[in-house]
């Protein structure tokens, strides 16, 4: 039962790359067995990358997090990354009745 993915979107490009190197593959959510997996987010890299032919500001700031426990909520999630700087979104990914997937 920990297998609970989702995204986390920080402040800023730099707090992001921090809660990266500082925690994929090295932290363990209480109760959990396996370390946290974490990649960069990227749900559509080619409107990514046509906006950032477009429009230099563009910066990656989105977090894939996987390997959490089911019971974890939003609220722990965001407590862990904001250890890096400040998490502007949490979403835990769930089915339609509300059970992590």
């Amino acid at each position: 039962t920990f297998r609970g993915s989702g995204l986390v979107t920080m402040r800023s490009r730099e707090e992001a790359i921090r809660a990266l190197s500082e925690l994929n593959g090295r932290h363990y959510m209480m109760g959990s067995f396996e370390p946290l997996t974490i990649k960069w987010a990227d749900p559509d890299l080619r409107a990514k990358k046509q906006a950032a032919r477009e429009n230099n500001d563009i910066i990656r700031r989105g977090l894939f997090f996987a390997r959490v426990p089911y019971a974890a909520t939003e609220a722990h999630v965001e407590s862990l990354f904001m250890q890096f700087g400040s998490v502007t979104q949490v979403t835990l990914i769930r089915d339609q009745h509300g059970a992590p997937l």
